[in-house]
């Protein structure tokens, strides 16, 4: 019976009886042909532009049965390194090749693996008798795209990034960088969470008390959920506040009172700098108290009502200048107060006038003057009411009602036998009462109206 041929490695098969005084050469061939394939070792240097072909040759050591094959040459264009159909065998390849072109180890007929054309490294790769495929079994330094079959667990150990090198995305761009510093003790350590608890990135080391840095690039700044920071500090007591669009800066501390302006005349009103909110108020002239003709011996007039008060609260950002006018008080005579006039900031609020109060005899009861009403504030008040007057006969030292108050002043008191108080600040006048016939005794003028303007910061 003849000898035969193994398939993969080209053994020589011997057949019973045959190879008499030869088969222990026969033999040995054979376990060097093992050998090889086990352990061996050889260089194959490659066409520059075809590359090569390793051979199989029956009964024979041969470049192709080496378990280790490097290759050499320098290649002018991207070559095939092919191992022939039907072979099935691993093999360790280093790619020792000069020229930046890619070199394919495949079978005749099939498909292969490739070095890329900057990949000088090793692959582990098997032929199936079909294709060549690579084992992904050679360290990461040697695969120039190595891909993860199942998530990477570093077993308690660490994972070393070299200065300056990153972790990049899907389309090797960077993410995270990575800088080191000698003899480093500190470190960021970021934790995750459960539900319902927020996630933590911190600063940890050997030191007992150290800061969390975060540094923008450049002009860039620190943006931390939507709100971006200044990129500088700003002065001694400053403070940070928000354009309400997310953009924090620092500004002066502000809020408190800078100033006040008392208007008791019309006139205007010009804010200085500086000033971001007014509080303004606003009082109406107080009503004039009722007089005593000399017919009504005995009898009293009303007091005048005190001017409402509007107080207003603005911002002053688009306010250069406003004008101020401040209602007269209501005139005292011996017959009805006059009305006091009405005071405003602008267009802003305004503080009506008092009326005045009735004189004595001629009044339909109560007969004092009512108070005005604030309009337009964030705070209206209305002024207080004058004492009512008597159309009754009352001899003896009746006096006549007191003017009604307002915000900022009195009303004035009512008299008997002489002329009556005035008010003041928007207070109504006093009412008078005679009791000296046939003198004429008039009530007293209602306040002039005031208007104060509080300044803050």
């Amino acid at each position: 019976m003849a000898n035969s041929t193994s398939a993969n490695l080209k053994l020589t098969v011997q057949a019973t009886g045959e190879n008499s005084g030869t088969w222990g050469q026969i033999t040995n061939t054979n376990l060097l042909i093992l050998e090889q394939a086990i352990g061996g070792y050889d260089t194959v240097a490659l066409n520059e532009t075809t590359g090569a072909t390793l051979t199989f040759t029956n009964g024979a050591l041969s470049n192709g049965k080496n378990q280790v094959i490097k290759l050499t040459g320098t290649i002018t264009t991207n070559v095939n390194v092919v191992v022939p159909d039907s072979i099935e065998k691993t093999y360790i390849v280093e790619n020792g090749t000069t020229g930046a072109h890619t070199v394919t180890i495949k079978t005749t007929s099939g498909t292969g693996v490739t070095f890329a054309a900057d990949d000088k490294g090793t692959k582990m790769v098997y032929s199936d008798g079909t294709n060549v495929v690579d084992t992904a079994f050679t360290d990461l330094s040697s695969d120039k795209s190595p891909q993860l079959a199942a998530d990477l667990d570093a077993n308690g150990n660490n994972i070393l990034i070299d200065n300056g090198n990153s972790i990049n995305d899907e389309n090797d761009l960077e993410q995270i960088k990575f800088a080191t510093t000698a003899s480093a003790i500190n470190e960021l350590t970021v934790k995750n969470a459960a539900a319902g608890n927020a996630p933590e990135v911190s600063s940890t080391g050997d030191d007992t008390n150290i800061d969390l840095k975060i540094t923008p690039k450049g002009s860039g700044n620190v943006v931390l959920d939507g709100l971006k920071y200044p990129n500088a500090d700003g002065s001694a007591d400053e403070f940070l506040k928000t354009d309400g669009s997310g953009n924090l800066s620092f500004a002066a501390a502000g809020g408190g009172l800078q100033s006040i302006q008392v208007f008791t005349s019309s006139g205007t009103y010009t804010k200085p700098a500086g000033i971001n909110k007014i509080k303004v108020y606003v009082t109406g002239g107080g009503g004039g108290g009722g007089g005593c003709p000399n017919a009504e011996i005995n009898r009293k007039g009303g007091g005048g009502g005190g001017g409402g008060t509007a107080i207003e609260i603005l911002d002053a950002s688009s306010i250069t200048t406003e004008t101020v006018t401040i209602g007269a008080g209501g005139s005292g005579s011996g017959g009805d107060g006059g009305g006091g006039g009405t005071s405003s900031f602008g267009s802003f609020c305004t503080g009506e006038g008092g009326s005045g109060g009735d004189a004595a005899g001629s009044l339909t009861a109560p007969g004092q003057g009512s108070g005005g009403s604030g309009i337009g504030g964030t705070y209206n008040l209305r002024g207080q009411a004058g004492e009512g007057a008597d159309n009754s006969d009352s001899p003896g030292n009746i006096q006549g009602g007191s003017g009604g108050s307002s915000f900022f002043g009195g009303g004035g008191t009512g008299v008997v036998g002489n002329s009556a108080q005035a008010g003041s600040n928007g207070g109504g006048g006093g009412g008078t009462s005679s009791n000296q016939p046939p003198t004429i005794r008039g009530g007293g003028s209602g306040g002039d109206g005031i208007v104060v303007v509080e300044e803050y910061a």
